[in-house]
């Protein structure tokens, strides 16, 4: 026999009366051999781990569990299995779904996703979308539907929207909720001896729980705060919206053992404690004893009557009337000493000529005939008024009357009342402020959630303008012309523009009466070159030179404004010689011959593979 701590009923709890009992459904999926994302260690551990302790001691029989595990935990499947429920389902029968795999989040359409164990990276059309799984929530028309899901961005079901649980949820009343391992974010898998610390710690509140029944908020509130000092992420759990959630909860119930919960009962010895047991086995072993019990402590007449109307010809059946008796005969006389009057006590000694009170009955008589009129209408007056005031006063005039003791005894029930009160309200007071502080934590999560969405559109807002401004500039570097508005441009023929070249800038030179200072090998006079600006070349790119001397510096770019090569050189007169080098590594020697006008070069670049003409202009 297990020991206490470890059973079912939890008899201090106050009595509720539950709804009917409907049949519980589970459906557990794990996926640990994914064919296309990164394999888990623990999800099917976890899944089928779940599944052994709903059947031994939860009620959840067998029959009415279905399980997925790798292979089988297809997109497909899925569907087929929540159809196959949605079909066999009542409204009087509780839906649990428990899922442990890789989870996705789509930023684009705002969805959070299941990963099949088939479907492929980055195909969200392979996936199970949290908005699919609504749409089959919603088909199903059970009385409680509760999913427990332990997979990366599980809570991303939540996004957009939030809700207040509330402290105490009915049985009774139909409820959707969901309880992720993680709000938005990626969660652990754990290590390969162990679980999940998501699944850890659910597995360890629902085996450790000794109640008569575990709520679902309950269950989550011991699980969030054990996940979260025990790991990096945040459980959240909370009902649904818009799937038919009218505010119940699905209870985890263990199964039942009379013989234990008798002595449970028994060792409790409160109404409520019998109750209880009655209520879950009405038909027990055990059950008329626990109805004579809740009769004897109550000690009423109505108490004794209510045993009678159930067992009319039982075993405690004529004690049961002869307490009755006795119990009838209490409450008259508890109705004389409330009245207090000479008139009442001698309906007692009519009624009772032989009863337990008599003697008593005859001394209140004496005794009022005794102290007069005077210490009743002080008595009375103390009872209309019931305050410590009223009490005390009587007192006062009649320290030893009658009433005294009773008068000393309401004055400390009064004041323990008032200390109750006081406790009452600080209690309160402490449980506004609980609240008071709650929604203001939750406010400044809703404000931090707030700004990293803003800051996140203004990244990706500041990001767009980048590329739009880098593709606006090449496409302006693109569309450069090659030559100044007012320069003439060539005819296309390299050497026919080459030619003209030499002879304007000899004849510009003569106009000029420039000194000769460089010479080229063709014999012409020239001012030293300038080569920086912005060169097209017959191969499609854009070079740009600059030039500190007799040493020129180059970079090369695509139509797109990559860089595609780079490197420096030396101008001897009208020849140019550079060393390029490109990104993949490979380096080339480069011979120029420049036009006479300084417009135009043409010659070869020669690497390890060959030689190629090039020819550029500006």
């Amino acid at each position: 026999m297990p020991e206490e701590q470890d059973r079912a009923l939890k008899f201090e709890e106050v009595f509720h009366e539950s709804r009917k009992n409907g049949k519980n459904y589970l459906l557990a999926i794990g996926i640990d051999n994914y064919l296309h994302c990164p394999k888990l260690k623990n999800a099917v551990k976890d899944a089928a781990a779940f599944i052994e302790l709903m059947t031994k001691r939860f009620q959840f029989k067998e029959e009415h569990v279905s399980g997925l595990f790798d292979a089988e935990a297809t997109r497909k499947n899925m569907i087929n299995v929540f159809r196959d429920l949605a079909k066999k389902i009542t409204v009087d029968d509780n839906l649990l779904v428990y899922f442990s795999g890789h989870g996705h989040y789509d930023e684009v359409f705002d969805e959070g996703h299941w990963i099949p164990v088939d479907a492929k990276l980055e195909e969200e059309d392979e996936y199970f979308s949290y908005n699919k799984l609504i749409t089959i929530i919603r088909a199903i028309k059970s009385h409680h539907t509760f999913l427990i899901v332990d997979s990366c961005y599980s809570g991303s079901v939540f996004v957009g929207g939030d809700r207040s649980s509330v402290s105490e949820r009915l049985e009774r009343d139909p409820s959707r909720w969901l309880f992720a391992s993680g709000r938005n974010e990626v969660v652990s898998d754990g290590s390969p001896e162990g679980n999940s610390p998501f699944a850890e710690q659910l597995l360890s509140a629902l085996e450790r729980y000794s109640g008569e029944g575990i709520s679902a908020s309950s269950l989550i509130n011991k699980v969030v705060t054990a996940t979260s000092y025990n790991s990096k992420q945040t459980p959240i759990g909370r009902a649904l919206q818009d799937v038919g959630d009218q505010g119940g909860e699905f209870i985890f119930r263990p199964k039942l053992d009379e013989a234990y919960d008798w002595k449970r009962a028994k060792k409790a010895h409160k109404p409520d404690a019998y109750r209880i047991f009655i209520h879950t086995y009405p038909n027990g072993k055990h059950t008329e004893e626990a109805a004579w019990a809740i009769a004897s402590l109550k000690n009423t007449a109505i108490a004794y009557d209510d045993y009678l109307a159930v067992y009319p010809s039982g075993k405690y059946a004529e004690i049961a009337l002869e307490k009755q008796g006795h119990s009838e005969e209490e409450d008259f006389w508890n109705r004389c000493k409330k009245a207090y009057s000479i008139s009442q006590y001698r309906s007692y000694l009519i009624k009772y000529p032989e009863g337990r009170y008599k003697l008593k009955a005859e001394q209140e008589i004496q005794t009022m005939k005794a102290y007069g009129d005077q210490e009743r209408e002080a008595w009375q007056s103390a009872q209309d008024g019931h305050t410590i005031e009223t009490y005390t006063f009587y007192l006062q005039n009649f320290p030893q009357g009658p009433h005294a003791g009773i008068a000393r005894e309401e004055i400390r029930r009064i004041e323990d009342e008032k200390k109750a009160r006081k406790e009452r309200k600080r209690l309160a007071d402490l449980e506004a402020k609980r609240k008071e502080e709650e929604n203001k934590r939750r406010q400044r999560e809703a404000e931090e959630r707030q700004r990293a969405e803003q800051k996140r559109k203004s990244d990706e807002a500041a990001q767009k303008r980048k590329e739009e401004e880098a593709r606006k500039k090449a496409e302006q570097q693109k569309n450069t012309p090659s030559t100044q508005s007012n320069e003439k441009k060539g005819s296309g023929n390299f050497w026919t523009d080459l030619v003209s070249g030499f002879v304007e800038g000899y004849a510009e030179a003569q106009k000029k009466n420039i000194p000769p200072q460089n010479t080229n090998p063709q014999g012409l006079y020239s001012k030293q070159l300038n080569l920086a600006g912005n060169w097209r070349g017959n191969d499609g790119g854009l070079y740009q030179l600059t030039q500190q001397g007799n040493n020129v510096y180059f970079r090369g770019f695509n139509g797109y404004g990559v860089v595609m090569s780079q490197g420096q050189g030396v101008l001897n007169g009208y020849q140019l010689t550079l060393t390029v080098q490109y990104p993949n590594g490979v380096t080339a020697n480069a011979q120029l011959s420049i036009s006479a006008n300084g417009r135009q070069m043409q010659g070869t670049v020669a690497n390890m593979y060959g030689s190629t003409a090039i020819s550029l202009w500006r």
